[in-house]
């Protein structure tokens, strides 16, 4: 027990010591009589650049930067009617002082954020390329990322000069270079494809004149698996299965390069996929599939006047929410070692290509049948309702339709009901039956009459026509004009 409570004593001692370095000086800490330079040195460095310390110090400041702000709140609310010119003196300069030191605080708190994004992106670096001691060296000695990344590139570009051949005939090579053998496989693969739009580079050229099968021999071997005395359908199979991280398919195992392939094409696709309801939405992201409510705040109250010595009031904010939520879509297709032994690029090219149109497809179905189904909103009251005063009178496209729809735009009112918002049409959306008629009407350039003129601010509305609302509009006449 002795023991134990010695080694414990010694411990704290040690953590006093440690506690006491960081907060000396420079000088004060040369100044000390230095029993072991090299452990004392080496914890303090530890201590200063540890993650954990930078977290920790950055939840204090941000603690001291809110209690800085409330200050500043209670101080502002000091202000009160009939307070002497004196007193109102002293509350301004001193809320002046509690901004300085806030403003002082947040310069603190952002060189510290970006200290710790340093540390985290370095390590992460090192980490990826099997580095890790590496990287430490070069958190303590405080690089800069862009310079570390050169360094880093430089080390694995050193580390593949050194390439070690064993007794197994097994092919050791730096992790680096897995990842350059995978992105010139990838290149190669998506040249072929596609030549005209994926430019061969250096790297890529060394694959050129391969088949599938040729690639998943050089990968096997590269990763130590002798593919001597395979048949091709042995080879395809062991290319399909083989792992090398771990027990789990990393992007430098076949695999996983033609996955890569796959994705870009399917990505490719998908992004040059014509969705027309793009100009309308907005994007976000959502950590689950759990509802979401999207909480919207209403406009500010009225100003009452205050008379001298009067009492300002108190006002309300009106609020509006929606929910949604999100769902998953998906199919499996099953790639065979027959499409490797028989070179069939396609399957990684144009059938990815084809899932990518397919989503973008089901994107725009989905978008365009909920705005037809004309959902009821968080109000109660169906999106297109008169009650949102967002109904007119049917019409085919034209001066007077046009203009009663900026009316009722303009008409609009936020979450009160009283506030005039000002919108102003964006957006005509017409089924492609009415996109001539409406491409006439906004385009016309010498109209038959003065008075058939559209006014400028009409001729930059964009129009918007979709095949999807021509089976699911009811009248033909119908359109709707989008802010």
């Amino acid at each position: 027990m002795t023991k134990k409570y010695s080694i414990l004593t010694v411990a704290c001692m040690l953590a006093v010591a440690v506690i006491a370095c960081v907060g000396l000086t420079s000088e004060a800490y040369a100044a000390m009589p230095h029993v072991n330079v090299h452990s004392a040195g080496s914890l303090f460095d530890a201590v200063v650049t540890n993650s954990h310390f930078i977290a920790g110090s950055l939840a204090a400041m941000r603690a001291e930067l809110d209690d800085l702000h409330k200050r500043a709140a209670e101080k502002a609310a000091e202000v009160k009617p009939g307070l002497n010119d004196e007193a109102m003196q002293k509350i301004e300069e001193e809320h002046v002082a509690l901004f300085e030191q806030i403003r002082a605080k947040q310069a603190k708190l952002t060189n510290l954020e970006r200290q710790d994004e340093r540390i985290i992106t370095i390590r992460s670096l090192a980490a990826s390329a099997n580095l890790d001691d590496f990287g430490e060296e070069h958190v303590r000695s405080e690089t800069p990322v862009d310079e570390f990344r050169s360094i880093l590139l430089g080390r694995l570009a050193a580390q593949d000069e050194h390439t070690q051949i064993n007794s197994n005939t097994r092919v050791d090579v730096g992790r680096g270079s897995e990842q350059q053998r995978a992105a010139a496989i990838h290149n190669a693969l998506m040249h072929r494809a596609s030549p005209a739009d994926v430019e061969l580079t250096a790297e890529g050229r060394n694959f050129r004149g391969m088949t599938l099968l040729d690639m998943a021999r050089d990968v096997l071997e590269a990763n130590g698996i002798s593919t001597r005395g395979m048949s091709r359908q042995e080879l395809a199979a062991q290319a399909l299965v083989q792992r090398s991280g771990g027990g789990l398919h990393s992007t430098s195992d076949f695999p996983g390069i033609l996955s890569n392939v796959a994705n870009t094409t399917l990505r490719a696709a998908y992004t040059a996929a014509p969705q027309t309801f793009r100009p309308l939405i907005r994007e976000t992201s959502v950590p689950d599939f759990k509802p979401v409510t999207r909480a919207q705040l209403g406009e500010a109250p009225a100003l009452n006047k205050v008379n001298e010595h009067g009492e300002f009031k108190r006002g309300t904010l009106t609020e509006g929410k929606e929910s949604y939520r999100i769902a998953t879509y998906g199919k499996i297709v099953g790639i065979t070692r027959q499409v490797i032994i028989n070179d069939d690029l396609d399957a990684f090219a144009r059938l990815p290509a084809a899932f990518g149109v397919q989503a973008a497809q089901l994107e725009s179905d989905l978008v365009w049948a909920q705005i037809l189904a004309n959902p009821v909103m968080g109000d109660g009251v169906a999106l297109f309702h008169a009650a949102h005063g967002n109904i007119m009178t049917a019409g085919a496209i034209g001066l007077t339709s046009m203009s009663n729809g900026r009316t009722l735009f303009s008409q609009q009112t936020g979450l009160d009901g009283r506030t005039i918002i000002g919108l102003s049409p964006s957006y005509l959306i017409v089924p492609v039956a009415l996109q001539t008629v409406a491409e006439q009407f906004i385009g016309q350039i010498y109209p038959a009459k003065t008075s058939d003129a559209v006014p400028d601010n009409l001729k930059r509305v964009q129009i918007i026509a979709e095949g999807r609302l021509d089976a699911g509009i009811n009248r033909p006449e119908d359109d709707i004009v989008a802010a």
